[in-house]
This record gives C-alpha cells, sequence and structure tokens, in this order.
C-alpha cells in the first residue's frame, strides 16, 4: 500500500534507532523548509503564480458567506494575511536597510518581496530568524497568529545554536507544540485549508531529538552545498555529463593533494628563470676574497649530539681532527667543542666545484650512488 516490499538495508544496521536515525539537516529543515514556506504563507496577497500557498485558502461555500455575513470569498479572513501595499512596503524598508547589515551575515538581504527567486538556504534562514519578526509579524491582521509565529522563530533560533542545553528543548517542544496546535485550530476554524500541514510540519517535532542526534549545525550540509554549486558550475557537458564530472573530480583532488605537500609549488615548477639566492643563502668564508670557498643552503645549526646523517660525535671530532694534521702539517691538533654546537651547510663551492653532501641528499630525496667524494683514512701510515 505505501509502495515499501521489502525491509530497508538500513534497519539491519546495529546503528538504526528508527526516527532518530535519520538526520534533520538544517539548511533543508529550516531553510528551504520552514523559512520558504513561511514565506509562502506571509505573502499570499502578492497572488504570485508560483506561490504553492494561494491554494491554502479556504474556500467557503454559500451557506458559510451569508452565516458571517460576508458577501465575497475574497473577504474570507486569512490566517496570515497581510495586505499587498505592506508587504510592497516592507520590501522596500528591508532593501533600504542593508548599508547597516553587518559583514558576517552569510545571506545576500535583498527585496524579499521582489528578489525572493533562487534564495539559497542560508538567505531562507535569515529570512525567517530575521526579517520576519521584525517587520512581517508587526504587519499581520489577526494579532493571534503573532505569538505562535514568534514561537517557531525563536525556536528555529535556539536550535541552530552551537549549544543546546536541557532548558533550550524544553522551550523547542513547547514551541513546536504550540505552533502545530495553532495551525490545528485555525484548519478547525475554516481560516486555512489543511494542506498547510506539510510534511515539514511535522519534523519541527523531530527537533529536540538533537539529544540523542547532536546539534543540527554540527552535521549541517553547509560546506557540501558550496562544494556542490562550485561543481554544477564547472560541468558543462551535456553529452558525456559523467566523464566530465570525474575530471572535474579527479582535478579537485589532484590541486587538494599539491596543496597538502609542504613545497612551494610555484618555484619548483619554475624550471626556466634562475632562482632568485639572497644573502642567507649562502657564507662566503672570507667575504674580502670572492675566490674563497663559500658554504651554501640549506645552512643549519645543532647540537653536537645529534648530529645529521646519523654521524656520533666521536666520529666527528676524530675526522675534524685529522683534517687539521692534514692543513696545518702538525702531530696533533685539538680540536674545541666545548661550545656544542656545530655550524653546517648543505653544500659547498670551492675552486668552481660544488661539493654535495648526504644532508643535501637527504633534503632534496636524492638516491642516486654516483659523483661520490670517498677520502681513505689510513691509521697505520706515516
Amino acid at each position: 500500500e505505501k509502495g515499501i516490499n521489502i525491509e530497508p538495508l538500513f534497519t539491519s544496521l546495529r546503528t538504526f534507532t528508527h526516527p532518530t536515525f535519520f538526520a534533520l539537516e538544517e539548511l533543508h529543515l529550516i531553510g528551504q523548509g520552514i523559512a520558504k514556506h513561511v514565506f509562502e504563507l506571509l505573502t499570499v496577497s502578492m497572488k504570485k503564480t508560483y506561490n504553492k500557498a494561494i491554494a491554502l485558502r479556504y474556500a467557503p461555500t454559500e451557506e458559510e458567506l451569508e452565516e458571517e455575513n460576508i458577501t465575497s470569498a475574497i473577504d474570507w479572513p486569512f490566517t496570515f494575511e497581510i495586505p499587498k501595499d505592506k508587504l510592497i512596503e516592507i520590501g522596500s524598508f528591508i532593501e533600504l536597510s542593508r548599508p547597516t547589515v553587518p559583514t558576517t551575515f552569510s545571506s545576500k538581504w535583498e527585496n524579499p518581496i521582489e528578489q525572493s527567486g533562487g534564495n539559497r538556504g542560508v538567505d531562507w534562514i535569515d529570512f525567517l530568524l530575521y526579517m520576519v519578526p521584525t517587520t512581517f509579524v508587526p504587519a499581520l491582521l489577526h494579532n493571534n497568529v503573532k505569538k505562535p509565529l514568534l514561537f517557531l522563530c525563536k525556536a528555529c533560533a535556539v536550535a541552530l545554536k552551537w549549544r543546546i542545553t536541557r532548558e533550550d528543548l524544553t522551550m523547542m517542544k513547547s514551541a513546536f507544540n504550540q505552533w502545530n496546535t495553532f495551525l490545528l485550530n485555525e484548519i478547525r476554524q475554516k481560516r486555512i485549508q489543511p494542506g498547510v500541514l506539510k510534511p515539514v510540519q511535522h519534523y519541527l517535532i523531530h527537533v529536540p531529538m538533537i539529544e540523542k542526534q547532536g546539534v543540527l549545525r554540527t552535521y549541517s550540509g553547509r560546506s557540501m552545498e558550496r562544494t556542490i554549486g562550485r561543481y554544477k558550475k564547472l560541468i558543462k557537458s551535456k553529452v558525456n555529463a559523467g566523464s566530465n564530472a570525474g575530471n572535474v573530480l579527479e582535478r579537485f583532488a589532484i590541486y587538494g593533494h599539491v596543496n597538502s605537500l609542504n613545497i612551494n609549488l610555484r618555484e619548483t615548477l619554475n624550471l626556466l628563470e634562475p632562482k632568485k639566492r639572497t644573502t642567507n643563502d649562502f657564507v662566503p668564508l672570507d667575504p674580502s676574497d670572492d675566490t674563497a670557498p663559500e658554504l651554501w643552503s640549506p645552512l643549519f645549526q645543532c647540537p653536537l649530539s645529534t648530529l645529521p646523517c646519523g654521524v656520533s660525535d666521536r666520529q666527528f671530532t676524530s675526522a675534524l681532527q685529522r683534517y687539521y694534521r692534514r692543513e696545518y702539517c702538525g702531530p696533533h691538533e685539538f680540536v674545541n667543542t666545548r661550545s656544542g654546537v656545530v655550524n653546517g651547510a648543505g653544500r659547498a663551492w670551492f675552486d668552481d666545484i660544488v661539493y654535495t653532501s648526504s644532508f643535501f641528499k637527504d633534503h632534496i630525496n636524492e638516491r642516486r650512488r654516483g659523483n661520490n667524494y670517498v677520502m681513505f683514512a689510513v691509521s697505520h701510515l706515516k
């Protein structure tokens, strides 16, 4: 009868908790759902052809008109009645207020009477939370609708907070119940059609299930909606839309991976222009002599106890002593290591030759074994 022939697969999950399993997404429930529905109800007098709420006006019979002493069905009371001239005035006031709207607002904040087409979920949410209580509610002809509508706006505002207390949950339950009770009473009073009770009105009763699902904002689809909008602009193929979408997704994935790497992409890909050097890229051992040896980047400083490339402090000190003996032709040369700090470089330039260290090869992830300079030290020869 309901079109469901087999048990849904979701019911086999251990986490399936009946109605609480299905999350209530703020942009669709409150934005494109309740807020848009309220807008349609409040702007019926504009008689826009796309306004579905026009069909919710009650159509009285001749007997009902005579009983209420009303001459025409047009004059029959409608719950959310706001005169057309008032709506036009409200729209102009909202348009005039745009210069005073804080930049933190994510909506476009335009005249809702003239510019309601193409509104996003965030636009409808701002309409319900800020425009309805301040401009639309005071213009309602029937006072009995003002309080329930304000309760609805307040409960939706609380539901969209990042932190919700037990008192907030109790308030939301009470406010949504009052709103639905009010609509049922208006249907009984024949001021509106039963079609006003759309499924989205029922979903409001499930909002207090926040205590089981978590705050609405924590599983909102805002970021996903922005991504979908970005993809829609890039997917333009009308023949192979699937392939086009796949290429777009792949390109975004590649960009995301490359941007996550700790590299300067512009410098890495610029193979033609010579790299710009600064005084921080090299250290001349004799600034007054252009032919003197130079230490080239990457320059580093490290403690003697934690030398790079697995070199121990004993090996380093021994090699340095042997160098001094060769350089100064002495039997022994004392190496002062009391500072405990070594200044090093990845490369060295001497006699128009660039000497590259193992530290530099690790720095650029080079694994070639060629072009290595090896010195043998023989201890038993004099």
